[in-house]
């Protein structure tokens, strides 16, 4: 537990602004795979992440396309995860619900995006619900409400969307009073991937650009709330994140804002 809290505390300070004379760090943003072929459906969406983060914040991020399984024992070294699924996960071995279990037990976090069918959103929970079950008994998935921290982490979000603006809610789980699972159902990815040549592999419908925008704004709030999980809740906080980012945070009720004055 000590490495993986030792590496949020780290990641923390990054995203709030690095320490005089202190030595640099990097977050690494790493997929898994539940299948035995390694497969990684989103490739480009990592870098655009990472490469986003590092612009509009101070973490220094770098993107690892190739999967991890989650029985590697290397997941332990990384405090964000991301799972892409376009149906319902595989079963997991018993060395794979161990490790997870473990991971997310520890302070790590995972977020799942889904970029299946509409009509599939229902029985992907289902699953994931029952999955959380075996790894942090207990834990419920359920729809995370508008006042979480997360949508106000690094930006002001009102619409969690992706790729796609089909589903109004993120859903979570939460441990130990943090989300330590997390579940978009608009293909976030598929928003932030990038293809070979640099431009966006998907069309994001039915607001393009602007929509892209406020995904790549959930994905920098849900990167911020996993490093630094909910220390802005505090007044004096969000007080200094204004002023650290010296923009105007976009109103909750018109989602309009943060432009640079």
């Amino acid at each position: 537990m000590a490495h993986l809290r030792a590496l949020i505390f780290v990641a923390a300070a990054l995203v709030l602004g690095p320490v005089a004379g202190a030595r640099a760090a990097q977050v690494s943003l790493v997929p898994l795979t539940l299948d035995s072929q390694g497969s990684w459906a989103r490739a480009g969406a990592l870098e655009s992440l990472a490469a986003e983060l590092n612009l509009r914040t101070s973490t220094q991020t770098e993107a690892r396309e190739n999967p991890l399984d989650p029985a590697s024992s290397l997941i332990f070294k990384h405090p964000f995860l991301v799972l892409w699924l376009d149906g319902p996960p595989p079963a997991l071995t018993a060395e794979q619900t161990r490790n997870l279990a473990a991971y997310l037990g520890r302070g790590g976090t995972l977020l799942v995006d889904y970029s299946g069918e509409a009509r599939g959103a229902k029985e992907l929970l289902t699953a994931v619900a029952e999955l959380l079950q075996t790894l942090l008994p207990g834990a419920e998935l359920a729809p995370i409400p508008a006042g979480n921290v997360l949508f106000r982490s690094f930006y002001r979000v009102s619409n969690p969307v992706g790729r796609i603006r089909l589903f109004p809610e993120l859903y979570g789980a939460q441990h130990e009073g943090r989300l330590a699972v997390i579940v978009s159902l608009n293909d976030l990815l598929g928003a932030l991937a990038r293809g070979r040549d640099g431009s966006h592999r998907f069309t994001v419908v039915p607001g393009g650009e602007t929509q892209r925008e406020a995904a790549i704004r959930l994905a920098v709030n849900i990167l911020a709330y996993a490093l630094c999980l909910d220390y802005k809740n505090d007044k004096i906080h969000l007080d200094y994140l204004r002023a650290r980012r010296n923009f105007r945070l976009e109103d909750s009720r018109t989602g309009e804002g943060g432009t640079r004055p």
